[in-house]
């Protein structure tokens, strides 16, 4: 079995139906993730929703950002912080409700041509979005490997 770059589940923690069915097709392709308790936006108060973010820069990279996308960026948060606190130098995180393509955990090999390694640098601080959604891409777009099928495809949300 090859090394494979961690990899986070972000999940509500009431949504027990996505987490198994996640958990069952991450198996499949040889994936054993770590499930990040998820925070639901749509829960807080406007206050902390607002503590935790600036409307207007939002407004310009993003657009409207809802409650539930708050707290979706908020559990992105909380496994980059777990990651600086275990020392766990890169990771891949995924949110529960993703399609992966069959050939997905060949871009978490730790080595091999197809794999994210490959295109970044040991000391190259990166994060990389794989996503079939275009808003929020500042900083551009490249493809990473030559495939038929895409590695995430949209499958419906919240």
């Amino acid at each position: 079995m090859p090394n494979l770059i961690p990899c986070f589940v972000i999940n509500l923690e009431k949504d027990t139906q996505r987490r198994s069915a996640m958990q069952t097709r991450l198996a499949k392709l040889g994936i054993t993730p770590t499930f990040f308790k998820a925070v639901d936006g749509r829960l807080m108060s406007p206050e902390a929703l607002e503590s935790h973010v600036n409307r207007i820069r939002a407004q310009q990279e993003y657009g409207s950002l809802s409650a539930a996308e708050i707290g979706t960026s908020l559990s992105h948060i909380g496994i980059y912080q777990e990651m600086v606190q275990k020392n766990i130098p890169h990771a891949v995180i995924l949110e529960d409700d993703v399609c992966l393509d069959e050939n997905f955990a060949t871009y978490l090999n730790t080595h091999g041509p197809g794999s994210l390694a490959a295109h970044f640098a040991p000391t190259q601080a990166a994060m990389v979005q794989v996503t079939h959604i275009t808003r929020g891409k500042r900083f551009g777009a490249r493809i990473l490997g030559q495939t038929k099928n895409k590695a995430v495809q949209a499958s419906g949300g919240m």
